[in-house]
């Protein structure tokens, strides 16, 4: 590989691509639609990282719990920098659950990580409390 290169790994359900990308080469900042996510996801062209199945294990999430967020929940925070976005939804029993949402493969979602939000950190679980840091 050149080093003037990134790579970019996705898996299909078959196997891996690489898409190699000149290191210069600058990336659209673009709006996040919920409604593109939720066809990737409809299609099936979905993927969890490692990460997000670890901590969602952890909270007692299920990979469909996941999915139900992404298909019905908001889009409440958006990275654009790193192709990423935030979801917010309710599962069972009314527990709001975090999603973040990975688009930087074309046509294709990753699930980077889940997690049940800290009240403490949050509005209503989907404003952010802004902390003022000590100097």
């Amino acid at each position: 590989m050149d080093t003037n290169e990134k790579r970019i790994l996705y898996k299909d359900k078959k196997s891996i691509h690489l898409i190699r990308m000149p290191w210069g080469a600058r990336k659209v900042v673009r709006k996040f639609d919920i409604e593109q996510a939720r066809q990737i996801v409809r299609e099936e062209r979905h993927f969890f990282y490692k990460h997000a199945l670890t901590e969602a294990k952890k909270d007692g999430i299920r990979p469909d719990d996941v999915v139900y967020i992404i298909l019905t929940g908001k889009i409440i925070e958006e990275y654009p920098k790193r192709d990423r976005f935030l979801v917010y939804g309710t599962i069972f029993n009314n527990i709001p659950l975090h999603v973040v949402c990975d688009v930087s493969a074309p046509g294709i979602l990753f699930i980077v990580t889940v997690y049940i939000p800290d009240s403490s950190e949050w509005i209503n679980f989907q404003i952010r409390i802004r902390r003022v840091r000590k100097r």
